[in-house]
């Protein structure tokens, strides 16, 4: 299992690195289908794009890909009810959906046993750059710049695949509601890159 996540980081890592903009075509011009799958392929090809933009080590590039890819396999553990409801949570469903995180984090240094540092990337995913994300209530810069790359991929992506409950925006659609965070959810220099 290990050795399939760093194989698949790598080859991510060499696509990203050798051509970005080919990375994002493909990305952006495919069919986009909601699935966790989809979204976490998707999620680390946009973070190691913006990894290498915003100038991070080889080492953090990889590491925030490996982290990409696996940020939502705690989803795995929530009733399907819930993560595909197409109306408003209920606070109790909310709270249940909260702690993947969590439980992503503890899955990949327990069972995958991959380094302590990428169960800490995935567990501050849904952290907020104001301080008002989960599961710590993180600010700034004291969430992993991985986990605020992650953060900002995984909104993308989501904005640009259709959902149950809406269609899907296109990427220039997607890019200008991001712009227009102002600092709230995302790292502005994140979002710059």
């Amino acid at each position: 299992q290990r050795t399939v996540v760093d194989n698949v980081t790598k080859c991510i890592y060499n696509m990203v690195a050798d051509e970005k903009n080919g990375a994002m075509s493909f990305i952006l011009n495919k069919a986009k289908k909601s699935s966790l799958a989809y979204a976490a392929v998707d999620s680390a090809i946009i973070s190691g794009v913006l990894g290498i933009h915003l100038g991070l080590t080889q080492r953090k590039v990889m590491q925030t890909i490996g982290a990409a890819l696996l940020h939502d396999i705690g989803m795995l553990s929530i009733p399907p009810g819930i993560v595909n409801k197409t109306t408003k949570l209920s606070n109790n469903e909310f709270e249940l959906l909260k702690i993947h995180t969590s439980k992503a984090a503890r899955f990949i240094t327990e069972v995958l046993l991959l380094p302590k540092e990428l169960g800490i990337i995935v567990k501050q995913h849904h952290e907020r750059f104001d301080g008002g994300g989960y599961p710590e209530g993180r600010k700034g810069t004291d969430i992993d710049i991985s986990a605020r790359i992650i953060s900002v991929a995984d909104a993308f992506d989501a904005m640009t695949s259709e959902k149950s409950y809406r269609d899907s925006m296109i990427g220039n659609e997607a890019v200008k509601k991001l712009l227009e965070d102002n600092g709230k959810k995302f790292d502005p220099d994140v979002i710059k890159a």
